[in-house]
Formats: structure tokens, C-alpha cells, sequence
């Protein structure tokens, strides 16, 4: 029996359950290894992401947006004018460009901090050093 027809049985089913119980057709099997396979790639991702998350959520006096310009907005207007000063004054735009610098770098680095962090626990895996 093919695993679409499988899928098309199950959702037709008045007790769904009972033929997914059994455990003999294609969809209760490929969703088991699904299943099973989902833990491995948890504890994967857990002890792979564990410290750039950590290290994110230290940083909590930035806003980490895609566009640097919107992270501007986030901020109370007196927290504005003691960052940046008055909006429209050299002084404010020189200091919004250098915040957007900051964030633009702090945002690549923190995406490679991600990537490497990836790489090594693959690295681990791939070279047996875990069990």
C-alpha cells in the first residue's frame, strides 16, 4: 500500500486512531522515524545553539532588526535625544549612522557565531568525539 493512499485512508477515517495504532501502515512508519529522528535533531540544535542564543539574549540594551533604521523607533523619545540627540542635527545624524553601523556588525557577527557554532557540533558528530 503506497503512503499517499495511506494518508488519503487515514483522513477519511472515522477513528484515525485506531489505524494509526497498528503501526503497519506507510504513514504510521514514516511518521515514527519522523518522530524519532526529530529528538536526535532537538539535541542537536540544543547543544549547538546554546551559547549565540545565550550570548543574544545578554545583549538585551540592543535592537537586533534586519533594518537598523526600524531598531530607531523602538526607543522612548527621551531615550532618542539622550542617545542621539535632536532629531535633525548633524549630531543626530552622525550618531544614527554609527548605531546602524554597530547594529549592521553586531548583526553579522552574531549570525556567525550561529554558523560556527553549527559547523563545530557538526564537526563533533561527523568525527565521533559525542555518543
Amino acid at each position: 500500500m503506497s503512503f499517499c493512499n495511506d494518508v488519503k485512508k487515514v483522513s477519511q477515517s472515522d477513528d484515525p486512531r485506531r489505524l494509526l495504532h497498528r503501526g503497519s501502515c506507510a504513514f504510521s512508519t514514516v511518521f515514527k522515524l519522523f518522530n524519532e529522528g526529530t529528538f536526535v535533531t532537538r539535541l542537536f540544535l540544543t547543544a549547538a545553539l546554546y551559547q549565540p542564543v545565550m550570548q543574544l539574549l545578554m545583549e538585551d540594551e540592543w535592537f537586533y532588526d534586519i533594518d537598523p533604521e526600524r531598531a530607531l523607533h523602538r526607543f522612548p523619545q527621551a531615550e532618542i535625544l539622550r542617545r542621539f540627540g535632536t532629531p535633525g542635527s548633524k549630531e543626530y545624524d552622525l550618531a544614527t549612522k554609527q548605531y546602524r553601523e554597530q547594529i549592521t556588525n553586531k548583526l553579522v557577527s552574531l549570525v556567525e557565531q550561529f554558523i560556527a557554532s553549527l559547523q563545530v557540533c557538526d564537526c563533533v558528530l561527523k568525527f565521533g568525539f559525542c555518543s
